[in-house]
Formats: structure tokens, sequence, C-alpha cells
């Protein structure tokens, strides 16, 4: 199952055609703490953790320094069950979702299963989708009034400075993706794009954190996910094949690269 839209789904496949695989991923990460003092998170699917083996993945994903994975076709039951340990043995964080059909005794459950933060899905629909849920301020309020363990960023349909205001009026942060991708599609300076990109959004923020580390096999489009904090201050996310933003509101509580 695919929670991602055209345009994930087509950067995912230029991935795979140019040859990009988790065990790539794993070698081109090795000795990136030298240089990066953030959190890091890995998000995917299960099928191709599987294939890798699951035990192997969070084993590797510790050892080159990865703080924590979000795997939203990992269902609540079998995190509990079954691999939610091997998470844990890793000393790894694990990030769930909730969208607007959630209900509130679910949405507690996977607070309370979360570490690091809980992913709200803004509507029922997939990535890059312009679809928005009917009542938004009515969902996200009532995220922010259940006193949860985490905080909340706001994903799905977040493309501009004006859907990432919007969320962050009741969330810490909005993570943005499609269009980030399409922000890159024909770019030939990744780092001149995604700055241009940024300031569009959040165009008073410094510049702090050097992009060039994370330029892994751009042309392969092994991609990030950069994410706001909360716990820490600073929190950086990587996506396995696709680039995601994730913007915190406050700058004071944000690192953003």
């Amino acid at each position: 199952p695919l929670a991602d839209g055209p345009v994930i789904q087509q950067s995912s496949a230029i991935a795979i055609e140019n040859g990009m695989t988790i065990a790539k991923l794993f070698e081109q990460l090795r000795g990136f703490r030298k240089e990066v003092s953030l959190p890091v998170i890995l998000m995917g699917y299960m099928n191709p953790v599987l294939q890798y083996g699951f035990e192997k993945f969070c084993a590797d994903a510790s050892a080159v320094g990865i703080d924590g994975l979000i795997l939203p076709d990992l269902p609540e039951f079998e995190f509990e069950t079954e691999y939610g340990t091997i998470v844990k043995k890793y000393n790894l964080n694990f990030i769930f979702l909730v969208t607007p059909e959630t209900s509130e005794e679910r949405i507690k459950k996977l607070d309370s299963l979360t570490t690091g933060f809980l992913y709200a899905v803004s509507s029922s629909s997939t990535t890059g989708s312009d679809k928005i849920n009917a009542s938004p301020d009515a969902y996200l309020k009532k995220l922010k009034g259940l006193s949860l363990k985490n905080p909340v960023l706001v994903g799905f349909g977040i493309k501009d400075k004006a859907s990432f205001d919007a969320v962050c009026q009741y969330a810490v942060g909005g993570i943005i993706g499609s269009a980030y991708i399409k922000a890159l599609e024909n770019s030939t300076d990744v780092n001149a794009s995604t700055k241009s990109f940024l300031s569009t959004i959040v165009g008073w923020m410094t510049w702090r954190f050097p992009i060039q580390w994370l330029n892994l096999q751009i042309n392969s489009r092994i991609t990030h996910l950069w994410k706001s904090d909360i716990t820490m201050k600073k929190l950086l996310l990587l996506l396995l094949l696709s680039p995601v933003f994730v913007l915190a509101q406050n700058a004071e509580k944000s690192f953003i690269i």
C-alpha cells in the first residue's frame, strides 16, 4: 500500500531505476555522524525493509547513527507484538501516523506507542494532493486538545507558506514533500533550489546547516526529509527515496536546512 501520490511515486521509481537500494543507503550514511549532530530518521514502507530483514535493518540503522523510523504501513498490533521490541532493542524511536478518521481512543493509543512526535495526516488522500479535509481546524484543534504525550506535526497537502502557516496554528510544524520534489525536478543546483524553495515558506530563517552533506546521490533521487524538533531542539528526518521537509513554526526551536 502506498500513501504517496504520483510525484513521490515517480521519484521513487527513478531512484530504483538508478540503482538505489537500502544497502546503498547505509553505505552513503556511514560516517555521517562526523559532520551531523542532528537526529536523523528513516522513512519508508515495510516491504523493502522486510526484504532486507527487519532486525538487520534496525541494527544497521542504529550502527550508522540513525535515531528513528517512520513506517506508515506497520500496524499497531504487529508493532506491539513483534516489531516494537526490535526497534527498542536498537534504541530507535518510532513515529506513528493518525488521520481525521482515527478515533480519539486510537489516537491516544498510537501516541502512547510513539516516541518523538505524532505525524498527523491532514486529509484522507495521498501525498501531494490538493484535497483538504473539510474541517481541518476542527481535526487539528481536537488533536491539540487531547493533551498528547508527543508534539504533533502535520503532513499531506502542505505545499506553500499559506498551508504551512495554517497548520502551524495548531501544530508545531508542517511536513512538505511533493512540492519540494517538484522544485528539484529540473534543478541543476540542488543547494540553490533548496534555499529558494525554503525562502518562499520561511524566508526569515537563518541557514545554519551544510546542505551539501545531504546531497547523497541526488541524481538518483536518494532524498532527504528535514524536520523541526520539539524535544531535542533540532530534528532532521531522512526519507529512503523521496525528499520531505518538516519545518517548525518557531525559529528558536527549529533547525532548518
